[in-house]
């Protein structure tokens, strides 16, 4: 049978008058000069922000330090950043946590007075969001008239890989387009070990105040022994029954029988 010929089918022969066998598909296109050149950039640049950051990391170091750590090393490394800051959003408003330098801290507060800018929209579209010009575009006038005068064009926001805190780290340009494809791919870098350093601030803090709440109870019940002639038992199940009565903070009644020497049940009930 003879197949059809045609557009549809193409030709019913083999290629070629000396019976040699068609080419096998085409090859993928090799990469370009200019290709090439992008990709060895962008495997500099990971492996030069890997070192930096691993780089000068003290074990002990504090919470603080690891947060200026990453937003000094990405504001000397990222191509175009002049700036970099690290925020998080505290009662609905962007709270700044680190920053390289004032300018990042100053770009921070106008997003955070307009309620709105990139690092917001980071945050709350859980994406990467890139303005290659902030005075142009015309979706961000009136950020750009605040950030302009600051020197600031182009801002790379990128969230927090967190689950439970929200948080941006953002980089500022003062050129515009400052940040091209491979920043955009570096700048996750960033963002997770912000959200490391953030995360290990946390629970710092959370132990700090846990510390700090077992100290004043601790005091607390040290006067009820003294006062009130209570052993140690009896005088935290007192100040724990106060407390779920009056729906006042185990803590903050502790505190309070700390500086007066009262009762729980006085304590609780005094000062409402």
């Amino acid at each position: 049978m003879t197949l059809p010929t045609g557009p549809a089918y193409g030709p019913t022969t083999t290629p070629g008058s000396d019976g040699a066998p068609a080419p096998a598909a085409a090859a993928a296109r090799p990469a370009g000069p200019t290709e090439s050149l992008a990709l060895e950039s962008l495997v500099e640049l990971l492996t030069l922000v890997r070192d930096d950051l691993a780089s000068d990391l003290d074990a002990d170091a504090a919470p603080e330090e690891l947060l200026d750590h990453v937003v000094t090393v990405a504001a000397r490394v990222v191509p175009g950043a002049d700036d970099a800051s690290i925020a998080v959003t505290a009662d609905d408003a962007l709270q700044t946590i680190a920053a390289a330098g004032d300018t990042a801290i100053a770009a921070d507060q106008a997003q955070r007075e307009l309620g709105l800018g990139p690092s917001q929209l980071a945050i709350a579209e859980r994406r990467t969001v890139h303005i290659p010009d902030l005075i142009a575009d015309p979706d961000w006038t009136d950020l750009g008239g605040l950030v302009g005068r600051l020197g600031v064009r182009a801002v790379l926001a990128c969230p927090l890989p967190m689950s439970r805190t929200r948080g941006v780290m953002t980089l500022y340009g003062s050129q515009p387009a400052a940040f091209d494809a491979a920043v955009e791919l570096v700048a996750p870098v960033f963002a997770a070990r912000a959200a490391i350093a953030t995360a290990y601030a946390n629970n710092v803090s959370q132990l700090q105040r846990a510390i700090r709440s077992r100290q004043v109870i601790g005091q607390a019940v040290g006067v009820l022994m003294e006062r009130h002639r209570l052993s140690p038992e009896q005088a935290f199940d007192t100040m724990v029954n106060a407390s779920q009565t009056s729906h006042l903070k185990l803590r903050e009644l502790a505190q309070r029988i700390t500086e007066t020497g009262q009762d729980p049940d006085a304590a609780a009930t005094d000062g409402r």
